[in-house]
This record gives C-alpha cells, structure tokens and sequence, in this order.
C-alpha cells in the first residue's frame, strides 16, 4: 500500500483533461513552426490541437477559426517577423483576448518586439526560441509543454 500505480504515475505526466489549443500563426513566418508544435503536442496525448491546415474547403473559414478559438482554452501565438502586420492574426489575438484563452507567445529567433505588438501580448510572458537551431526550438517547445502541465522528462 502507499505506492503509486502506473497509471496513477501516468495522470502526473500531463493535464487531467484535454486542453483544447488554437495555433495562430502567420503562414509566410512560421507554417513548419507551427506543424512542429501541433506534432509535439500530440505526441505528448493532446489530440485537441487546431492548426487551420484542417479547415474544410468552401466552408465559412472566419465564423470556424473565431468558434475554435473561443472554444480553446491555449492559444498559442508564433511570433515571426511579420506576424503583426497580418490584420487576421491581430483579429485573432483579439478574438482569444475576448474568449478569454491563456495566451502563449513564442517568439522566433531575433524577432525584437516593436511598435507593431499588440500590447495584449506585450502583457504576457513570452517563450522564445533563442537561437534558429534544433536544439531553440526544442527548448521553447519544453517550456511550451511544461506551461501547459505536460511532464518533459
């Protein structure tokens, strides 16, 4: 008696409930970025992950995007160069803003903040990728993973 059961174990490895995430991104910055983190989060059980490669075609693209993001309870914001000059992504930071989502920015390498932040994501704790190697990206997406609950040993 006393010990803990494998699966017991295993709940301590990641959130309890599934944690819906809506990736926002730019395509022109960070497109491989973000499949990366998608690719990642479900390789750690999180299966409720909305990246909008799977949005159907011909269907009401905005009204979909606004309704996953407001259902999210993450949302995570790749930061690349021109990530602000894109008016849907502002769109949807405000959207997440609204909803009320935990709001993650990862910063790309040497992507400095400017006049161009909203200041919604000035006010947040960033993740940054320090340098543009494997080894920055994997050390952002850990601190991604911890935030979010999951175990990265």
């Amino acid at each position: 008696a006393g010990l803990l059961t494998r699966e017991a174990f295993n709940l301590l490895s990641k959130p309890v409930d599934e944690l819906k995430v809506f990736i926002s991104y730019r395509r022109q910055d960070s497109t491989a970025f973000a499949l990366l983190v998608e690719a990642r989060l479900r390789l750690a059980g999180n299966h409720a992950v909305f990246v909008d490669k799977l949005l159907e075609v011909g269907g009401e693209w905005r009204s979909e995007l606004e309704n996953r993001i407001r259902e999210s309870k993450y949302f995570i914001l790749l930061v690349g160069s021109t990530t602000f000059d894109s008016e849907w992504v502002r769109r949807e930071i405000d959207i997440a803003a609204e909803a009320g989502c935990i709001i993650v920015p990862i910063w790309q390498a040497d992507v400095p903040r400017d006049e161009r932040t909203p200041e919604v994501i000035n006010a947040r704790q960033e993740i940054r990728v320090e340098r543009e190697t494997a080894e920055g990206y994997e050390t952002a997406i850990l601190k991604l993973l911890n935030r979010m609950g999951y175990a990265t040993y």
